[in-house]
Parts: structure tokens; sequence; C-alpha cells
């Protein structure tokens, strides 16, 4: 299944390892760390410039999205109940 993360970008339910909060004022230093190593390795994709709510990260690549952690996880959710997992 795909979830849809901004803009133009759809990435598979079953690459996504982790989907984090993104706020300025809640980001941890090892999160903020942990960003800036992969945007030095080129591994980061920011979605969109203006506004980042969470971050989604995958095996390959981490994604900075305008659209909110609770609403990402509630996606991967319902496509996993949609396939009858839990």
């Amino acid at each position: 299944m795909l979830i849809h993360l901004g803009g133009d970008v759809v990435i598979q339910n079953k690459d996504v390892v982790a989907i984090l909060d993104y706020s300025k004022r809640s980001l941890d230093k090892s999160i903020a760390a942990f960003l800036d190593h992969y945007e030095q390795q080129g591994k980061v994709v920011w979605i969109t410039e203006n506004v980042s709510k969470s971050i989604i990260i995958t095996d390959h690549l981490v994604y900075v999205s305008p659209i909110s952690s609770f609403t990402l996880n509630r996606r991967r959710l319902s496509e996993d109940q949609e396939r009858g997992e839990h």
C-alpha cells in the first residue's frame, strides 16, 4: 500500500521504519543530529520548505513532511486494517 507524504511524494507503507513528530520546539538534540547526518549524505527529502510537521524514516531516505505525524500514522494503520493486519 502507498502513503502520500505531501506534495508529489508517495512511498510504500512497508518501507516506513518510523514516523516522528517534527517541531522546532520539541526537536530532540539526537533527532537534530540524526537529520544533520543524513542531510550531509544527501539522504533527506524536504517535501516543502514552508511547513514541516513530521519526519518519516525509511531504510534509504528520510522525508520531512508537511503532514502531521498523527495523520500519517492514522493512514498507515487504516491501510494495515484494510489488509487485515494489526
